[in-house]
């Protein structure tokens, strides 16, 4: 348990994104909805099997701290639903970095803008570690980090130390 005389050396605050920073449950319930519409319209299947398949790899990537996770992440994607990695990457950059960013602002946890605020207020740097882009991300809800680090940045999912060790690197603490 902190005291406040504990914080007086601390210098950085790092979160997570998803499911940290906002309800992920609603979100995909959002998600899923617009995807079965869009299947229903678009009488395609494709995006659905896409994004399963590489969900259930990149947890196996992560599990087994494969480097440069991101190509491996591809060719087997595309290897498992027999398309070209450029299109896997499409349906992959369409539906998990920018669909679900207009929903994220609804599904933000309540308090998240005034902690994140709080810290910084109190001389605290704020850094983002997350195995997505986050960026983007961040924008959406509405929110600044003086730090982000994605998994692509490093080229290695959580909880591989690398990442933490790059946003501390970034932040000049240690």
């Amino acid at each position: 348990m902190f005291t406040p005389a504990d914080w007086g050396d601390i210098r950085l605050v790092a979160f997570d994104v998803d499911g940290t920073l906002y309800r992920q449950r609603p979100l995909r319930l959002r998600m899923g909805r617009d995807m079965v519409l869009h299947t229903i319209a678009k009488r395609d299947l494709s995006a659905i099997g896409v994004i399963g398949a590489y969900r259930r790899i990149r947890e196996r990537l992560g599990d087994e701290e494969v480097v440069d996770f991101e190509r491996v992440l591809l060719a087997e994607t595309a290897k498992t639903t027999s398309m070209s990695p450029e299109s896997v990457q499409m349906i992959v950059s369409e539906w998990i970095e920018a669909r679900p960013l207009r929903y994220l602002r609804s599904c933000l946890y309540s308090g998240v803008p005034q902690l994140l605020a709080g810290l910084k207020h109190a001389g605290r740097q704020v850094g983002i570690l997350s195995d997505y882009p986050a960026t983007e991300k961040l924008a959406a809800m509405g929110l600044s980090a003086h730090h982000v680090v994605a998994a692509c940045d490093v080229g290695l999912l959580k909880p591989h130390a690398m990442g933490l060790q790059s946003l501390m690197a970034s932040a000049g603490v240690t």
